[in-house]
């Protein structure tokens, strides 16, 4: 079966209203794109204030080590102005950090499914906004007879094609599972293929010829 390289449902890690929706169902989106806005206008407000105060604590501790070095104030009262510095700075970043977390962005490449929200709803970290797939390239898992073990190797190249096409295409073993189903008798094994005019898809099934030692080749 093709699998594809990468697959995630995309969710928010905050809640709030959806300001903005940056993609278009079915589309292909960049690692790094804003994919969806969560309203952030009171996350903005509380950075401001902690700023303000981030930046009056950071004056006072300028002033506690003037005058810690003319010895007007003990050690402690300097150590109390850098805690309430520290504690500002420490609050500051806080909200950064959730302000950012009103950002949905593309964690990779790939095509964005149906969306499942609108613009103006309101969303949770339980609300699926919509799946993102990487798909090219693809990767492709299949077993193989534990006879055939030695036939087939990290880096080797193999042939497959799908259903209702002639074409032939190339794949690259990337891994091979290091334990056979006792079951079945086989080995699971990896191969990975480029899709750059994106003429496969994840869920195709696919006929895989490989090379054995035997200079025959088995169809899987």
């Amino acid at each position: 079966n093709i699998e594809a390289n990468e697959t995630i449902e995309i969710r928010p890690e905050v809640s709030g209203i959806v300001t903005g929706i940056y993609f278009e169902e079915g589309s292909s989106v960049r690692a790094g794109q804003l994919l969806i806005k969560i309203n952030d206008v009171d996350l903005r407000a509380q950075l401001n204030s902690a700023q303000t105060k981030m930046k009056l604590a950071s004056e006072t501790l300028r002033r506690a080590k003037l005058l810690f070095d003319k010895e007007a104030i003990s050690k402690e009262e300097l150590d109390v102005a850098n805690s309430d510095f520290e504690m500002a700075k420490s609050a500051t970043e806080l909200i950064r950090a959730q302000i950012q977390k009103t950002s949905i962005i593309a964690p990779f490449s790939g095509k964005i499914g149906l969306k499942s929200i609108s613009e103006g709803a309101y969303i949770t970290p339980a609300t699926s906004v919509a799946t993102l797939v990487q798909i090219n390239p693809l990767k492709i898992d299949f077993s193989i007879p534990e006879k055939y073990l030695s036939s087939i190797k990290i880096g080797q190249n193999l042939q497959f094609n799908v259903d209702g096409s002639t074409q032939v295409y190339v794949a690259r073993v990337i891994a091979i599972d290091p334990k056979v189903d006792e079951s079945l008798r086989t080995l699971r094994v990896r191969a990975i293929c480029a899709n750059p005019n994106n003429s496969l898809l994840p869920g195709m099934f696919v006929r895989i010829q490989l090379a054995v030692k035997s200079n025959q080749s088995i169809m899987i």
